[in-house]
């Protein structure tokens, strides 16, 4: 089993930001200039979103399945006993049925 302990630092000096972060696989530092980062508060969510991709292996997976009513981007679902984020849904329709189509993410 891996271990993942982090640590994270985030400056929004000089119209950008400067991320550290620290994990198992080793160090790591970012330094982003990016306009829309205009305060501390969305400098430190980037500085997340950066930190959880850098730190993790994406791995994508695509489901076919029956409609699954009330299913939407951004919700977690399980499949195969693991947690898998949905990134895209498309719908395929072949009387009589209607078929789904799910591409999953999950960090590792």
């Amino acid at each position: 089993m891996t271990t993942f302990t982090s640590t994270e630092y985030c400056s929004t000096e000089n119209n950008g930001y400067e991320g550290l972060y620290e994990h198992d696989r080793g160090t790591k530092q970012l330094i982003i200039k990016d306009n829309l980062l205009s305060d501390e508060t969305v400098a430190r969510a980037r500085a997340r979103a950066e930190l959880l991709k850098g730190g993790y292996k994406e791995r994508w997976i695509t489901i076919k399945t029956i409609h699954t009513p009330n299913l939407k981007p951004n919700d977690i679902i399980e499949y195969d006993g693991l947690k898998w984020i949905v990134r895209e849904i498309s719908l395929s329709f072949s009387p009589p049925k209607l078929e789904q189509t799910i591409k999953g993410l999950r960090y590792e």
